[in-house]
C-alpha cells in the first residue's frame, strides 16, 4: 500500500510520513521543491509539483492507493481550489481512501471564512464516493511558538476568550492523532467513512 502525502515537509506532514513508515506503508512525498538531504529516509519517494497544478498532482497519484492532502498556509480560495483538485483527481484515479484535516466544529462557525472553507471541502468529500477520514483537530500547540516573546515576556496571549482559564485540554502528540487512521485496513468496505473531532491541544512533534 502506497500513500501520497501532500505537505510532507511540514510539521504535520512530516509526522504523518513517520507514522506511515512505522506501520509498514510505502510513502510518496509531494513537495514543491526538492527536499534537503536527510529530510526523509531513503525509502520515501519524492514527487515534485504543486497542488494548484492538476497535471503534477495527477502524475504524483500514479501507482498510489491513498491520499493525505494537507493544505498549509494558502489563502481561503486557493485552499478550496487545491483541495477539490486533489480530491477530484484522487477519485478519477481510483484511489481507495482520502484523509482530510479540517478544523474543530467547522460546521458551527460558517461566518469564519477558514471554517466555511474547510466545511465546504468536507461536504464535497462526504458526497464524493471515495472512502474517507475527516479529522477535526482544535489547535496545534506549536502555534504558540510564534508568540514566545509575548507569552514569556509580557505574559499575554492572543486568545480572545474562547479558551477559558478553567478549560481543560488533553494534550496529545501528533503521532497519536494520525496513527491508525491513515493506514486503514486493506479490506475496508468501499463506502466506509470515518470522522473524528478532537477537543484538544495537539502537539505535532512531542518532546523526547
Amino acid at each position: 500500500m502506497k500513500v501520497l502525502v501532500a505537505g510532507a515537509t511540514g510539521l504535520v506532514g512530516s509526522e504523518v510520513v513517520k507514522a506511515l513508515l512505522q506501520r509498514g506503508a510505502e510513502v510518496r512525498a509531494f513537495t514543491r521543491k526538492q527536499p534537503k538531504a536527510g529530510t526523509f529516509p531513503g525509502a520515501v519517494e519524492i514527487a515534485l509539483g504543486d497542488l494548484s497544478d492538476p497535471v503534477s498532482v495527477a502524475e504524483a497519484m500514479k501507482g498510489v492507493h491513498k491520499l493525505f492532502p494537507l493544505i498549509g498556509t494558502e489563502n481561503v480560495p486557493v485552499e478550496l481550489t487545491q483541495a477539490l483538485y486533489a480530491y477530484g483527481l484522487a477519485k478519477k484515479a481510483g484511489l481507495k481512501h482520502v484523509t482530510y484535516v479540517s478544523v474543530y466544529k467547522a460546521d458551527q462557525f460558517l461566518e469564519v471564512p477558514h471554517f466555511a472553507n474547510k466545511f465546504a471541502i468536507e461536504e464535497a468529500i462526504r458526497v464524493g464516493g471515495v472512502p474517507y477520514t475527516i479529522l477535526r483537530p482544535a489547535y496545534f500547540a506549536q502555534n504558540e511558538r510564534r508568540l514566545k516573546p509575548e507569552l514569556t515576556g509580557l505574559g499575554v496571549s492572543h486568545h480572545d476568550g474562547s479558551i477559558k482559564p478553567q478549560s481543560r485540554f488533553r494534550v496529545i502528540p501528533g503521532n497519536e492523532l494520525f496513527d491508525g487512521v491513515l493506514v486503514a485496513p486493506t479490506g475496508m468496505r468501499r463506502r466506509q467513512r470515518i470522522e473524528h473531532s478532537f477537543s484538544v491541544l495537539v502537539i505535532v512533534r512531542s518532546a523526547a
